[in-house]
């Protein structure tokens, strides 16, 4: 039963120092003109990321970068730099890239160690007197053409 554990732990530990490698995995790029499409299907062959978008959105898209020895990270840095298109990466060696939209994992502060949320404070409210009433004319519509 114990090498059975030992076995597992090596497995274990040799997949996460391999998740490691690969998100701190250094690539070169040389893109002229590529559009999305292209630069994913190069990322993704160099990488082993998976890539979700939508090509409608990125279709007008066109990158020219040259890159040596950058991570992913870097490279789709300097590739949406100056644009209105994001990325998020997963754990799970996805990219996702969104145009106009910026995907935050981080959640708010205090959320799991039992602190109050920060209190709201509301605006003063006007108000309005409806006691008196007021009658306005208004001027009288004709159908003349």
């Amino acid at each position: 039963m114990g090498k059975f554990y030992l076995v597992f732990y090596i497995l274990f530990s040799l997949s996460l120092f391999v998740k490691a490698q690969q998100s701190n995995q250094l690539i070169d790029v040389n893109y002229k003109q590529a559009s999305i499409s292209q630069m994913v299907a190069d990322l993704k062959s160099k990488t082993g990321y998976q890539f979700y978008y939508d090509p409608v959105q990125t279709d007008s898209l066109r990158v020219t970068l040259a890159l040596t020895q950058k991570t992913l990270s870097f490279v789709l840095d300097k590739a949406f730099e100056n644009t209105v298109y994001h990325y998020f990466i997963t754990d799970a060696h996805e990219v996702i890239l969104t145009k106009n939209l910026k995907v935050i994992a981080d959640l708010a502060p205090g959320i799991f160690n039992n602190q109050p949320a920060p209190a709201v404070t509301q605006a003063p409210q006007a108000v309005v007197d409806y006691s008196e009433e007021k009658t306005v004319k208004v001027a009288e519509a004709t159908t003349e053409n």
